[in-house]
């Protein structure tokens, strides 16, 4: 989704969508993706959490749900 020069905007951007609507889940994985991608483990874990709180789709839950066993693995 981002190259090294442009992650601080893709970070800043996602986070104005998340003001607009914090339970956009799209936008959640987005940037919890981001935070894995950079290694920062502690915050693709919230991110993720949030997906698990607040996702009904069965295949998105399943998903979170992976991710955050990788993280932990």
């Amino acid at each position: 989704m981002t190259t090294a020069g442009n992650t601080p905007a893709a970070i800043s951007s996602l986070n104005r969508v998340l003001r607009a609507d914090p339970n956009h889940v799209p936008t959640l994985i987005a940037l919890a993706e981001i935070y894995l991608g950079n290694g920062d483990w502690n915050e693709a874990v919230t991110i993720y959490g949030r997906v698990v709180q607040v996702a009904t789709d069965p295949k998105v839950l399943e998903r979170a749900h992976l991710r955050l066993a990788s993280v932990w693995d």
